[in-house]
C-alpha cells in the first residue's frame, strides 16, 4: 500500500545492477518507483528495471534477506 491505496508493484527479470524510477522509463512519477542502486542484482539488465529485480530478490533472499526486506527496498515507503 502507498498513501492508503494499492501500490502498483512493476518488476522486472534484471535491473542490471541499479533500480530505474517509473518517472526515467515511462515519465509518470510514482514516489515509490525510484531509481536506486541495487547490490543484489548483478546480471545484465533484462527488462525495463522499473521496481523489483527477480534475480536480485533471488540472491537476497539466498543471503537469508527476508521478504518484508527485500520488498522494502525495492518499493521504499510502502506497506504490507
Amino acid at each position: 500500500m502507498y498513501g492508503g491505496r494499492y501500490a502498483t508493484t512493476y518488476f522486472c527479470h534484471s535491473n542490471g545492477g541499479r533500480t530505474y524510477s517509473s518517472e526515467e522509463v515511462w515519465g509518470g512519477k510514482r514516489n515509490y518507483l525510484v531509481a536506486r542502486k541495487d547490490e543484489w542484482t548483478t546480471e545484465k539488465k533484462n527488462g525495463h528495471g522499473v521496481g523489483m529485480s527477480q534475480v536480485g530478490a533471488i540472491a537476497a533472499a539466498k543471503q537469508g534477506i527476508k521478504f518484508r526486506d527485500i520488498l522494502s527496498f525495492y518499493y521504499p515507503k510502502t506497506t504490507l
